[in-house]
């Protein structure tokens, strides 16, 4: 089973240093990272995080592991068989991510397709 779901403005700790990278099959590039929300109950969903195009390299530099964000964008949730235990499943989840408010200094910067880096006057 595969859904999709919008999420916005959803707090994530990063877990796992990001990586930028390039699809074998498209030849784009993209940002990669693990992350974890914790819900209002304490209960910890784990998602892989994807950046595309300009959003992910607007983004490369700018992340670390242990830095909190907020995301928007589409979460892709699927149900996958476990390999480690035959016969059950296990729920992978895809953060693919139009926009990222990340703190830099004491402002919290939104980061999505418009972003520029500009010098001061």
């Amino acid at each position: 089973m595969t859904d999709m779901t919008n999420v916005k403005n959803l707090k994530v700790s990063i877990t796992k240093d990001p990586e930028a990278k390039v699809s074998a099959r498209s030849g784009k590039s993209f940002l990669s990272f693990k992350a974890v929300h914790e819900r209002e109950d304490g209960e910890k969903v784990w998602v892989d995080c994807l950046a595309f195009g300009l959003v992910g390299k607007a983004l490369d530099g700018k992340l670390t592991k242990g830095k909190k964000i907020l995301v928007t964008g589409n979460v892709k949730t699927e149900e996958k068989p476990n390999s480690k235990d035959p016969g059950k499943m296990y729920v992978n989840r895809t953060l693919f991510i139009n926009e990222a408010k990340v703190p830099m200094g004491d402002k919290l910067v939104t980061v999505d397709e418009f972003y520029t880096e500009t010098e001061p006057f």
